[in-house]
């Protein structure tokens, strides 16, 4: 700690901040070290997080496949194929407080349900990828599968979406109608 004050001494706003760590003010301790980095985390997991739910909207406003659960086709398949395609999400460490407040008074888990809903769209579209690579036009008999991964404490907020089904080429549709 007293390298880091050394520091903040040195520095050419030190002279302002010295008077503070002279006069052994706690609370600005507190901020500098313990309240500002907290801040810019959660900031920059919200940055993160919006600017993936971007390129999520742009990707699903695009031309989309026919995509069901059906396990039977509305027409005659020209080819098909089974496709798969998985996501290994995580929340933001910051967010952990929120998760471990609703884990002692129960309830729903509202920071969790929006990072998995996120990964399965995710996945979703991942899917579709994979089907269009394989020259196919719909996916039927989708499901998905959603995994905790790690077992302890520390590692049981991470988790894989999994989304398969059998992309085939329908004779009588084209993409996007």
């Amino acid at each position: 700690m007293n390298e880091l004050i050394d520091f903040f001494k040195t520095a050419p706003w030190g002279e302002m901040l010295q008077a503070y760590w002279v006069n052994d003010a706690p609370w600005l301790d507190w901020l500098l070290f313990t309240a500002a980095p907290f801040v810019v985390l959660w900031a920059v997991a919200r940055i993160l997080a919006r600017r993936h739910e971007l390129r999520l909207r742009r990707k699903e406003a695009g031309p989309r496949l026919l995509v069901s659960t059906d396990k039977s086709l509305p027409g005659e398949a020209t080819a098909s194929q089974l496709v798969s395609a998985s996501v290994v999400v995580s929340h933001a460490v910051i967010r952990r407080f929120p998760v471990i407040f609703r884990r002692i008074i129960g309830g729903e888990i509202p920071v969790l349900g929006r990072v998995l809903a996120r990964a399965r769209r995710d996945a979703l579209l991942r899917l579709e990828g994979q089907a269009r690579r394989a020259g196919c036009n719909a996916i039927y008999n989708l499901r998905m599968a959603t995994t905790g991964i790690g077992g302890s404490e520390d590692d049981a907020m991470k988790f894989e979406i999994l989304a398969y089904g059998t992309a085939v080429a329908l004779a009588d549709r084209t993409e996007g109608s």
